[in-house]
């Protein structure tokens, strides 16, 4: 995954030995796209699913009713 610095917007590279990514511009680390520290339990990913399908369909309602 490549992923864009939240501070300045270049594209973070993977640290070599360390569980984040840094900035080659500003230096910031980051560690958010590599799940660490953030365990999901299933119930929670399916409540995920399920609150996203359901945003989807609503999005998708509100798009067929302006047609």
């Amino acid at each position: 995954m490549r992923c864009a610095c939240p501070a300045c917007g270049d594209f973070m590279i993977h640290a070599d030995n360390d569980a984040s990514c840094v900035c080659p511009s500003c230096l910031r680390r980051c560690s958010a796209c590599l799940g660490t520290d953030s365990v999901l339990s299933r119930e929670s990913v399916l409540a995920m699913k399920k609150a996203r399908e359901a945003s989807q369909t609503k999005v998708k309602e509100e798009l067929e009713k302006k047609d």
